[in-house]
């Protein structure tokens, strides 16, 4: 994932209203320069529930309704 300025990222959720573009460019870098370590698939069994490295920026950049955790996670 990389920050296209072509593609239009809402500005605000269209369920509650946070605004959010101003976070998402910051998403996608920082989501990219901490993947770029990480050379395997993470899978998610009972012994390893940890949080992935998104939902661990959204936790950082305080997104935490699940509707704008959508819009951050799919949009493309």
């Amino acid at each position: 994932m990389s920050f296209n300025p072509d593609r239009l990222f809402p500005i605000k959720c269209f369920t509650c209203g946070n605004v959010l573009s101003q976070k998402y460019q910051y998403y996608c870098e920082q989501l990219l320069e901490q993947k770029k370590d990480l050379k395997k698939t993470e899978y998610l069994t009972k012994e390893t529930v940890e949080k992935t490295v998104e939902g661990k920026l959204l936790d950082d950049l305080d997104i935490i309704n699940i509707c704008c955790r959508k819009h951050m996670l799919t949009h493309q």
